[in-house]
């Protein structure tokens, strides 16, 4: 059995990456708006570096794209920490509210 390259075995994120950004979105908008100011805290803080993580592997390490992207890796790095900047300062406003 022949064994694949490195860059043959995964070229961008896995469809999980997705899902899991979407799961964390869902269980924020059902439970947030009922939740008590702690729990509501730290489910903020549990989501806030999940959004981070996903928005990374989706951003700057994109997998197939059905046209070659525009965007040179500075460009998604600059993407993805404006996206990161966003998410934090967000949780932060939450948090002190």
């Amino acid at each position: 059995m022949r064994l694949l390259a490195i860059k043959q075995k995964q070229a961008g994120y896995l469809l999980e990456v997705p899902l899991i950004l979407m799961l964390t979105a869902m269980i924020l908008a059902i439970f947030l708006p009922i939740l008590s100011e702690i729990p509501f805290k730290l489910l903020s803080l549990i989501a806030a570096p999940i959004f981070i993580a996903c928005f990374y592997y989706m951003i700057v390490t994109p997998g197939w794209q059905p046209n070659p992207s525009t965007l040179s890796r500075r460009g998604r790095l600059i993407s993805f920490f404006g996206m990161s900047a966003l998410v934090i300062f967000i949780t932060v406003v939450y948090l002190f509210q």
